[in-house]
């Protein structure tokens, strides 16, 4: 009797870090954090070791590392992608990335089969953003957009949309549309959402060429020098 392998998950997009193991779309077990402390590179690898090592995979071997592939968190996504890269090289199995604002989407609450406006924060007043429809297909490209009125004003005419993600509530005092829900609480990407997504990816055979396999910034880093520093190296 064959034993079923399924997919090793990890999502580090945003100040929560989880991993999950799941087995055709199905999650086995997973660990994720309370976002306190939000020191993924810390984090990470023990939860992995955990997972592994837990009685629901015991004896499996992971087919595929998924990775959350952005955008989102610069650093956050680095860790996420080094350690994914590290343990598909290590088990010899192919990697699989899922945009992050699908796993958002994903991961909200949808009875009503309403489009959904998945949004990560990207400082400011800025918003990585992307619209879905109810079955996950996207409906735009991932982008970074500054929040104006304007924005979806042509789909919100004609239907309504479920706005979700930790950068949802920059349109708040916005968006005027009587087709605008906004979720009761905030949506963050988790490896556990991944789980059908990567899980069609892997029967589609949509693998990522790990060794050159970058995540999606959208936008360039730019590092941030504090006062202090630049004041001490005036003379």
């Amino acid at each position: 009797m064959s034993v079923k392998r399924g997919i090793l998950s990890i999502e580090t997009a945003t100040k929560l870090c989880s991993a999950a193991y799941s087995v055709d779309g199905q999650n086995l077990t997973y660990r994720v954090s309370d976002g306190t402390k939000p020191n993924h590179a810390e984090t990470l690898a023990p939860f992995i070791e955990e997972i592994l090592k837990s009685k629901e995979v015991e004896g499996m071997t992971p087919e595929a590392i998924a990775v959350s592939a952005g955008p989102g968190s610069y650093t956050g996504l680095r860790i996420g992608a080094s350690t994914a890269k590290g343990l598909a090289f290590g088990y010899e199995i192919p990697m699989i990335a899922v945009p992050t604002l699908q796993i958002v989407a994903a991961a909200t609450p949808n009875p009503d089969n309403h489009l959904i406006c998945a949004m990560i924060d990207a400082r400011r007043m800025e918003v990585y953003t992307a619209l879905f429809d109810a079955n996950l297909e996207p409906l735009s490209e991932d982008h970074a957009i500054v929040i104006d009125e304007t924005f979806l004003q042509k789909q919100l005419k004609e239907q309504k949309i479920i706005f979700a993600g930790d950068g949802a509530d920059k349109s708040r005092d916005i968006i005027q549309s009587s087709n605008v829900i906004f979720t009761d609480q905030v949506i963050y990407p988790t490896a556990m959402a991944m789980a059908p997504l990567a899980n069609r990816l892997l029967k589609e055979k949509s693998f990522v060429d790990t060794a050159y396999w970058q995540p999606d910034y959208l936008k360039e880093y730019v590092a941030i020098v504090g006062k202090n520093k630049v004041l001490n190296n005036i003379k």
